[in-house]
């Protein structure tokens, strides 16, 4: 399970969803894990998988019509991974999705909430084969399919960190039928940092 979230992320997340997102149709959704098991689009992550954070998210994704790729697992030629963040010093949510081609090309497909007002800006580019197989390789290097839901805690309560202003990184992956997806708080560095820098920088073009 996750530490307690910092006190200043979590008024940022509720304070940006109550801003952008207050709707009555807004409602929790509940799945499990099993994307067989998944009867709506309008689900975006299985329940608990997110902790603290799926109805933000589920909220900006279905704002920024992203799809589901939770329920995008039933179709087993799915094959897409997608990065959402949440920048809480700089008050910036972003979604990165990248589609992959039989060809082994890919399309990459990028929403940004930012700006003052807050504003939504959406992008689309076709990826060349060799990028998407730079970032696969990342991917696979990380260990993203086997990787655990949720950071684990470190056993000794002395050695504890504690990640205040940390941004929150949720990456989702859907291929042959299957839903995988990680929550992340703060990146420091390792195998999972490198494969959604490059997402970022060298796919998606972003600073």
């Amino acid at each position: 399970m996750l530490s307690a979230l910092p006190t200043l992320a979590c008024s940022i997340a509720f304070s940006m969803t109550v801003f952008w997102f207050s709707s009555p149709n807004s409602r929790r959704g509940v799945t499990q894990n099993s994307a067989s098991s998944v009867t709506t689009s309008g689900v975006y992550f299985p329940s608990g998988a997110v902790d603290g954070f799926a109805d933000f998210f589920s909220n900006y994704l279905r704002r920024a019509g992203e799809p589901s790729l939770l329920a995008a697992a039933q179709d087993p030629d799915a094959f897409s991974y997608r990065l959402d963040s949440l920048a809480a010093q700089l008050w910036q949510v972003r979604a990165v999705r990248l589609t992959l081609n039989p060809d082994g090309s890919g399309r990459i497909f990028t929403t940004e909430d930012s700006g003052t007002p807050h504003m939504l800006h959406r992008k689309e580019a076709s990826i060349p084969a060799e990028d998407v197989s730079k970032f696969l390789q990342l991917v696979e290097k990380a260990g993203f399919w086997s990787m655990p839901a949720a950071e684990q805690e470190n056993a000794d309560p002395h050695r504890r960190v504690y990640k205040l202003d940390a941004s929150t990184w949720v990456f989702e992956g859907v291929r042959n039928g299957a839903y995988h997806v990680v929550l992340r708080r703060g990146l420091d560095p390792s195998p999972f940092t490198d494969m959604v820098r490059f997402l970022l920088k060298d796919v998606a073009k972003l600073r």
